[in-house]
């Protein structure tokens, strides 16, 4: 959430220079920063903070978000490759290994950022490009149930550690870890971790976001009277 909260930020800033640049001073700044982290070793805090691996993998959000969003388009057999070699880039870890990518302490710690943004970060962009291009190439249908966890899915990402540790206690509590099979347990956490944050995105996420529609609509009309009243 702490990088998150830095892309935004920068995202936030960059925006002061111009709709068509401020993503170009974006990857500017972070690359700028990662280079800089790499050459002092992961030493300094700030520079580890702004300069961490892990940026890569925004960046290359980003850089799949501004490929589906131009003119370019692409034949849906070569979407289903890339998307294919993005889920076999996932899975090879899976057989192969990732060593220690998963280990928080090594993201923050910046050691093996850049390692994780290319064992994970990269076949996950082209899991997602894939899709994306594939769809936008010949749209495809998606049924209700899928829709509706997909605009959750951010109130689920939100709630969802929170809601796993409590799972797992009650888990414990209950003398279930051992009576229930790991896969079940972990279907019926992913299925509570879901319906939950489908709640939390009806009840709290939707009435917010509403509330801050309503609430920029109004000061552009405002605005925008102001500027009529003006030149009246």
């Amino acid at each position: 959430m702490s990088f998150e909260l830095i892309f935004y930020i920068t995202v936030s800033i960059a925006m002061l220079a111009g709709a068509k640049r401020y993503l170009f001073f974006t990857a500017l700044f972070f690359l700028a920063f990662i280079c800089l982290n790499t050459l002092t070793k992961n030493q300094d805090v700030f520079i580890n903070f702004a300069g961490n691996g892990i940026m890569l993998e925004f960046l290359l959000g980003v850089m799949t978000g501004v490929i589906f969003l131009s003119d370019f388009y692409i034949d849906r057999s070569v979407a289903s490759i890339i998307f294919i070699t993005g889920i076999a880039g996932l899975l090879a870890t899976l057989f192969f290994g990732y060593g220690n990518i998963s280990e928080v302490r090594f993201t923050l710690k910046g050691s093996l950022s850049i390692l994780r943004s290319v064992m994970w970060g990269l076949p996950s962009a082209l899991l997602v490009a894939g899709l994306v291009l594939k769809e936008k190439a010949c749209p495809v249908k998606v049924y209700p149930f899928w829709l509706a966890i997909g605009n959750a899915s951010y109130s689920i990402y939100l709630t969802h550690f929170f809601l796993l540790r409590s799972v797992h206690l009650r888990w414990a509590k209950w003398g279930l870890q051992q009576k229930v099979p790991p896969d079940i347990q972990v279907l019926i956490s992913l299925a509570i971790v879901i319906a939950a944050g489908y709640i939390f995105y009806r009840l709290v996420e939707v009435p917010v976001l509403r509330w801050l529609g309503n609430y920029v609509n109004l000061k552009m009309e405002r605005r925008g009277l102001q500027k009529i009243q003006g030149h009246i």
